[in-house]
């Protein structure tokens, strides 16, 4: 959907990634991700917890203009114990 390539490590504390992609779709993706609500959560197996926002406040640090040579080629998501 957003066209974007890179590495991202997914652990129990967060996520951290490294994404190329053009300067509209980077952005586009973050968006997305601060607006993400998750999947309805069942405390008790009969609570739902749903809206909440898990990425909203996640900063973003985002590099302008990056030589096509340094672009990633594909995206590649792997866990982290």
């Amino acid at each position: 959907q957003y066209s974007i390539c890179g590495r991202a490590r997914v652990a129990t504390e967060g996520v951290n990634c490294t994404l190329t992609g053009s300067y509209d779709n980077i952005r586009q993706w973050c968006k997305s991700l601060r607006s993400y609500a998750g999947a309805e959560v069942g405390g008790s197996g009969t609570e739902t917890e749903t809206g909440r926002k898990y990425f909203a406040n996640t900063e973003f640090k985002l590099t302008d203009d990056l030589p096509l040579g340094q672009a990633f080629k594909n995206f590649h998501a792997f866990r982290v114990d």
